[in-house]
């Protein structure tokens, strides 16, 4: 299936690494059905819709909505070719959407660090396994 991938290097605090190929939102194109990979801060660099841009806010960027609508439209991958980049990269959010997107989008963040933060129980390993994974028979086919 044809795949758009669209993320930010700068600034993606929950996916790590995000930058270049060796991003983790980075796709090959081995079936060779359609894939294009923008990182925003690459194809709008020194532009509004390639700057400060977070995991979440992604959702609301404008060279994510309009490469998500091309490839909606032309039934393949979003292709930067085919969108005006000049007046994308300089727009600040995705067409109708405004401040209030923005802060309900970044609370999302917040809320979710909160819970991260105060959540209880935080490991720094994996758990021992349990008897009853130890007691199951092996079957030597």
């Amino acid at each position: 299936m044809p795949t758009t991938t669209l993320y930010s290097s700068n600034f993606d605090l929950i996916v790590q690494p995000q930058q270049g190929t060796g991003a983790s939102a980075y796709l090959l194109d081995a079936r060779n059905v359609g894939v294009t990979n923008n990182e925003v801060q690459t194809v709008c660099a020194g532009t509004v819709a390639g700057g400060f841009w977070t995991h979440e806010s992604m959702l609301i960027n404008s060279l994510t909505f309009t490469l998500a609508k091309d490839a909606l439209v032309n039934g393949g991958p979003g292709r930067i070719s085919r969108i005006d980049l000049k007046t994308v990269c300089n727009q600040p959010l995705a067409p109708g959407l405004g401040l209030p997107e923005l802060l309900l989008t970044e609370n999302a963040f917040l809320i979710a660090l909160a819970k991260i933060i105060t959540t209880p129980m935080k490991t720094t390993g994996e758990p021992a396994t349990r008897a009853f994974v130890n007691a199951m028979p092996v079957c030597n086919a």
